[in-house]
């Protein structure tokens, strides 16, 4: 690859990572707004989105609080604040009678689909100009950018 094609995908590639930079602010965004249209924090609409996303529908408070990078008790406030909401309820894992598990109340699950349905759908009319390959190609950068986003931390910082 010469200088000028390298100078180009290095171009491409930072052009890419704004553009989900960019996105990831403007969904924060909407959460935002989301959190103030259910008068809950914008922690507990991600929380909403983390469970409702788990496999099997519910989810553990240690892996919500991993999931979410919070504490232990700043996880026992929040899914106490989503069970006082009505938004989720608390129920005893099937196997492991000392866990508890986290899952999202029918009320719950429609106030997500309810808020989260205008962004859905703007999303779909962009996708539905994308045939087939392309959108399979899209669903795969996407899902490889948040595995790496997911498996990153912020490097030190020093104040200046």
């Amino acid at each position: 690859m010469d200088e000028g094609t390298g100078d180009a995908r290095r171009a491409a590639e930072e052009r890419v990572c704004e553009a989900v930079r960019v996105l990831s602010l403007a969904i924060d965004r909407y959460v935002t707004e989301v959190s103030r249209v259910l008068g809950v924090p914008a922690r507990d609409v991600h929380a909403m989105g983390v469970v409702k996303g788990w496999p099997g529908a519910s989810i553990g408070p240690r892996e919500l609080g991993r999931e979410l990078g919070v504490s232990a008790p700043a996880t026992t406030a929040l899914v106490t604040r989503m069970t006082g909401s009505g938004h989720a309820q608390r129920s005893e894992h099937g196997v492991d009678g000392r866990r508890v598990d986290v899952r999202l109340t029918p009320s719950g699950e429609d106030a997500s689909r309810r808020c989260f349905a205008p962004l859905t759908e703007q999303m779909r009319s962009v996708l539905a100009e994308l045939d087939d390959d392309t959108l399979a190609v899209v669903a795969d950068v996407i899902t490889r950018l948040h595995e790496a986003a997911h498996r990153t931390s912020p490097a030190p910082m020093r104040t200046p």
